[in-house]
């Protein structure tokens, strides 16, 4: 039950991402931001191996969108000789690849 609550949320945030063309903002409730400790809670070992692999490709794919989005901010902090507060919209846009990475890990 507590993999799917999981997935399932995961799956909203990208959903919407797709649908706005636009990252989430870090405020928001990112998938598996702690996706190491929510697998390893998630994996029961009374599962099947085959269930703990794909919940943990699932949870590496979602540690990867959180990745891309932190490295645009980063690199958008970096070209701030003062930096904004709040970050403006425009760090969220979607970039090149970004509507394939979503559209994969949606499929996932």
């Amino acid at each position: 039950m507590a993999v799917r609550s999981e997935l399932a949320a995961s799956a909203t945030i990208i959903v919407e991402a797709r649908t706005e063309q636009r990252w989430w903002r870090p405020h928001d409730a990112l998938p598996a931001t702690e996706w190491r400790e929510q697998r390893l809670a998630l994996a029961d070992p009374a599962l099947p191996s085959e269930l703990h692999g794909q919940i943990e490709s699932v949870y590496q794919t979602c540690h990867r969108l959180n990745q891309r989005i932190n490295d645009y901010l980063a690199e958008h902090k970096e070209r701030q000789m003062f930096p904004m507060i709040p970050t403006p919209p425009s760090v969220y846009e979607f970039l090149e690849g970004d509507e394939a990475a979503l559209r994969a890990a949606q499929e996932d």
